[in-house]
């Protein structure tokens, strides 16, 4: 993740610049773009780098290294690019398995690379290796393409704890911070946790426990395999934004895994100096991020749209706004905003028909509550829409008019507010979605 000028795709100066992995058993490398970090636009050509996954992506000068995970060999290559789109292979294997027996013998996947200056090179890489579990080890270089393993690797072992990977390494004087994803023997769940070090060898856990756990239902949150992984952090206007990798089941292909935004006012330096607890509101989940092809979610014909929306996330208890704006595209203009489930068989949602918009409390086979007026908004124009989650009420006001409020109560919401989109004989494109 990169912000800085030379946009492949979008106009303007400065965007946030995406390298992500799509796909599970043959995975590729795609690029996408952004102008606020949220609402991303994917490259044309992608894939950019086929066959690779597990990237990771810096710029020395003019150049770009690309650091990937080869998959069927288990080794990280390096690709270099002068634009970020067009990569060739620089060097093959530039981080092979380790040697059998060993902790890293079995599979090399995320690392996170440094560029101290001409010469310096440091590397933290996850592996997996006989008879251990994920583990955290420490390379260096004089180059950045020939890499020489520390003696005593790993240098984050699993211990009794479980697992650890997904390392992303940043320095700040003379310490250096990873953020890392932890778990219990058997590898799931998985929740962050940030270390210090002076040496890159000895480090010292955050005091504070988890500093980004499980705390969604798309997280799996109430499971005991769900998963937040693969940190990545970056500071834009004295703000930190860490974008991670979320699954409600992190082993399991068909599980949704999707890219989340979490936000923390505070730069990268301040936010080190703090306990930095996702309990005491360090981090704020701020999102979605959707990634299309016109920076739009198209939600088609024919998806469900109550009890298993096409496009779901979660956000912690408490007042938010959910800003979007929605065009129908075609059919019978019928689209379901689900503002809130309340258990496992009932939920709260708004919901279009053909000339009118209603809110309705559902159950599977029982009523529905109609508690709004018809409204104008039902067409094929864009429409701006906006859900507040009020202390006791959730409003919709649609191209600022309010249209109605819901008479449920806040006392009967889950501690998570889960939102997504559904949609039934119509096709609608859902732009600019932003939770605040």
């Amino acid at each position: 993740m990169l912000y800085e000028g030379s946009p492949r795709i979008l106009g303007g100066d400065l965007v946030y610049k995406m390298w992500y992995t799509g796909g599970w058993g043959s995975a590729s490398i795609n690029y996408a773009e952004s102008f606020d970090g949220v609402v991303w636009t994917k490259y044309a050509g992608n894939p950019v780098i086929a066959g690779h996954s597990r990237s990771y992506v810096l710029r020395v000068d003019d150049t770009y290294y690309g650091y990937a995970a080869n998959g069927p060999n288990s080794q990280i290559d390096l690709y270099t690019s002068r634009d970020g789109v067009s990569w060739i292979l620089d060097t093959a294997a530039a981080l092979p398995r380790g040697p059998v027996p060993g902790w890293d013998d079995g599979a090399v996947a995320n690392i996170s690379v440094l560029n101290e200056g001409p010469g310096v090179w440091k590397m933290l890489y996850d592996a997996l290796g006989t008879g251990s579990g994920w583990q955290i080890g420490l390379a260096t270089s004089s180059d950045g393409r020939v890499w020489t393993r520390y003696a005593t690797n790993p240098v984050l072992s699993a211990g009794l704890t479980g697992g650890r990977g997904g390392p992303w390494l940043r320095k700040d004087g003379s310490r250096y911070f990873a953020w890392v994803h932890g778990s219990p023997p058997g590898g799931l769940p998985t929740e962050f946790q940030r270390y210090t070090s002076t040496d890159l060898v000895n480090w010292s856990a955050s005091p504070s426990g988890a500093t980004l756990g499980r705390e969604t239902v798309d997280e799996g949150s109430a499971t005991t395999v769900g998963q937040v992984a693969d940190a990545t952090l970056i500071e834009v206007a004295g703000q930190t934004r860490l974008y991670y990798a979320a699954s409600t089941d992190g082993a399991d292909p068909n599980a949704g895994q999707h890219i989340k935004l979490a936000t923390a006012p505070f730069s990268l330096s301040a936010l080190q100096s703090t306990r930095e607890n996702a309990l005491s509101t360090r981090w704020t989940p701020r999102g979605f991020v959707s990634l299309s092809s016109d920076g739009a979610m198209l939600i088609p014909s024919g998806s469900t749209s109550l009890g298993s929306p096409t496009f779901v996330n979660s956000f912690r208890a408490g007042q938010y706004t959910l800003s979007f704006t929605a065009t129908i595209l075609g059919g019978a203009r019928r689209f379901a905003v689900v503002a809130a489930y309340i258990d496992d068989t009932r939920w709260a949602s708004f919901i279009t028909r053909d000339g009118a918009i209603d809110y309705q409390e559902a159950v599977p086979g029982g009523g529905r509550s109609v508690l709004l007026a018809n409204t104008s908004s039902v067409n094929l124009a864009q429409h701006d829409w906006r859900i507040l989650r009020r202390p006791t009420t959730v409003e919709l006001w649609i191209d600022g008019m309010k249209i109605g409020a819901t008479q449920t109560l806040s006392s009967t919401f889950l501690a998570q507010t889960t939102i997504g989109f559904g949609a039934t004989a119509t096709q609608i494109a859902i732009r600019s979605v932003l939770v605040s």
